[in-house]
């Protein structure tokens, strides 16, 4: 699996090489034409123009590379196939509830080369949700909401909020940050936290 923030990283490095290696030759034909124009003021505006052009197309292109990387790495983005409306199940905020919502999350992708990923995400979220937040308190819950198509899957888990400070339960898990080397796009929003991964289906 791909990690994004590396993806992330390559892809704009890439960009960059490219825009600069595009204004770089540009500038360079830029000072051959106008020591060519010499005093010639046409010239050496139609050579400024041409360099211009040249700058702008070279900006469009990075601009068009930055929107297509945002997409990839976009839940929504056409690529993630998955069902529009969610199956959601509520969990007892116990560590026992872990391996239930694992299991239940896998049993959405059954034979995919991803479905232990998934299955471990789901996993670290669900324990993050007991251990860390106030789901884990006494009568806590934790929603697991999924939602799966022909080649991905999205898993959302979300908590009950911060636990009160000083609780057992305050506190962040280290496990989001598996969750972000494993997934194709993670994300959080208050209380959910959520990923999105492809399966592999057709």
């Amino acid at each position: 699996m791909t990690n994004t923030t590396t993806t992330a990283t390559t892809a704009k490095t890439a960009r960059d090489t490219a825009f600069e290696t595009t204004v770089s030759a540009a500038g360079k034909v830029l000072e051959a034409e106008l020591a060519a124009a010499g005093p010639d003021k046409a010239a050496r505006r139609a050579a400024w123009a041409r360099y211009g052009d040249v700058q702008d197309a070279a900006g469009d292109a990075y601009r068009a590379a930055q929107a297509a990387e945002r997409a990839d790495r976009d839940c929504d983005h056409p690529k993630y196939a998955y069902a529009p409306a969610a199956i959601t199940r509520s969990f007892p905020g116990r560590p026992e509830s872990v391996s239930a919502a694992r299991s239940w999350v896998a049993g959405f992708v059954p034979g995919s080369p991803a479905a232990d990923e998934a299955a471990l995400m789901t996993s670290e979220l669900a324990t993050n949700a007991v251990l860390y937040s106030a789901s884990g308190l006494p009568g806590g819950v934790f929603t697991v909401s999924v939602r799966a198509g022909a080649g991905s899957v999205r898993v959302d888990v979300t908590d009950q909020g911060d636990a009160p400070r000083g609780s057992a339960a305050a506190g962040l898990g280290k496990g989001l940050a598996i969750v972000s080397q494993l997934a194709d796009v993670f994300g959080a929003d208050g209380a959910d936290r959520w990923f999105c991964l492809r399966t592999g289906g057709a």
